[in-house]
């Protein structure tokens, strides 16, 4: 029996030590300078998504108060609020075809104009490439590994995004 429990125990711990955590983008942004984030996904050991994580940095410092985790179904039900400001979601990621072994086409949704609440959106590919290892793709499948966020402003204020642009 003491035999069994140490295989079990072995198996378990290397089942966790293949899990891995990937980073796929960086977050800034015009408005706070000093508040970034970084777009996270969780793998398991056979290389499927099973979690998305958002940490947020203030002056380079993790912000533990705005860092987040989040299943995969999130996504899919409602999907992933990155940002809120106001009580309003001023940036989103969402998709209705999140499959945790190939990906999905990502809808990134955003506040264009803050008193009005009209909103645009981008659209991204999370997949795999020829190594299977995950990343983010623009719609002509270049690479993207960063997303900039252009504020739009009203004496000093801001009112909304004026552009999202990813590189």
């Amino acid at each position: 029996m003491k035999k069994l429990l140490l295989l079990i125990s072995l198996l378990l711990i290397s089942n966790l030590a293949l899990a891995e955590k990937f980073k796929i983008l960086d977050v800034t942004n015009d408005d706070k300078i000093e508040e970034t984030y970084e777009f996270i996904i969780d793998v398991d050991e056979n290389n499927l998504i099973t979690h998305f994580l958002k940490i947020s940095y203030k002056d380079s410092i993790v912000d533990e108060n705005d860092s987040d985790k989040y299943d995969v179904s999130k996504i899919v039900e409602g999907g992933i609020v990155l940002e809120k400001r106001f009580g309003k979601e001023v940036i989103k990621l969402a998709t209705n075809n999140f499959v945790p072994t190939v990906g999905a086409t990502i809808e990134v949704d955003y506040l264009a104009k803050g008193i009005s609440g009209r909103r645009k959106s981008v659209f991204i590919k999370m997949k795999k490439d020829s190594n299977e290892t995950w990343g983010l793709y623009n719609m002509n499948d270049e690479a993207i590994s960063s997303m900039h966020i252009k504020v739009k402003t009203t004496f000093g204020q801001p009112t909304g995004i004026k552009e999202v642009i990813f590189e």
